[in-house]
């Protein structure tokens, strides 16, 4: 049990994995569900059709928002 589960500051029993790579160690953890952010998804309008060319700028508009919210 103590390969794997360490204690990392408050938080106990945290799956760990050190690997030695070219002569340096190398941690990993296993994240747990806290550790990930909230990320809000744009609502689609009800009569948005990808397919229909009257639609293609709102599609665009779109999609440069999802580029920007996923590079901050």
């Amino acid at each position: 049990m103590d390969k794997y589960f360490h204690t990392e500051d408050n938080r106990k029993w945290v799956f760990t994995e050190t690997v030695e790579e070219k002569g340096s160690r190398k941690t990993f953890t296993l994240r747990k569900p806290p550790d990930i952010p909230i990320t809000r998804h744009l609502k689609i309008k009800m009569d948005a059709n990808p397919f229909d060319a009257k639609r293609y700028e709102y599609f665009e508009k779109r999609q440069s928002a999802r580029l920007r919210f996923a590079l901050t």
